[in-house]
């Protein structure tokens, strides 16, 4: 199963958020990251709510990120790159660039899956819990990927 930092961040919210180098970081641990990219002025940009940091079309290409288009732009603008993304905005899945599907929490499991760990929209689950019940999901995207990393382990 492939673990996906949730906007670079590794052991909680606000703790990567879209840095480039938060991104480099987390693909140094061998993880995936989930980034969240704008089209600024014709330029690719990182950041949540805003275009925060201008980001290398490079590293956006590594195979272990795939991006949030967060908005139609941002889309137009990923579809003649070569970078793994996705829209979504209030869907309960949607389909990848890469054939995955992004799936909201509570969505089925599937092979092709990348699951969105509880805590990404406010449920209580435990992420033990989670964990165990979507084993045969291709990925989670979770704020919490070292912790993930350690149930693996054990």
């Amino acid at each position: 199963m492939r673990l996906y930092a949730h906007r670079a961040n590794l052991t909680g919210p606000g703790t990567g958020e879209n840095k480039p180098e938060s991104i480099r970081e987390c693909l140094e641990r061998g993880l995936g990251v989930e980034v969240d990219i704008w089209d600024h002025g014709g330029e690719l940009w990182s950041g949540h709510e805003r275009p925060q940091w201008k980001i290398d079309l490079q590293l956006l290409s590594h195979p272990g990120v795939i991006c949030h288009a967060k908005h139609v732009t941002a889309a137009v603008a990923l579809r003649s790159t070569t970078v793994s993304f996705f829209c979504l905005e209030r869907d309960e899945f949607a389909l990848c660039s890469n054939g995955l599907i992004w799936a909201n929490y509570g969505c089925v499991p599937t092979a092709a899956s990348i699951m969105c760990s509880p805590e990404l929209v406010g449920e209580t689950e435990p992420i033990e819990h989670f964990h165990t019940r979507v084993t045969e999901a291709h990925g989670i995207c979770t704020d919490y990927p070292l912790r993930y990393l350690e149930l693996i382990t054990l």
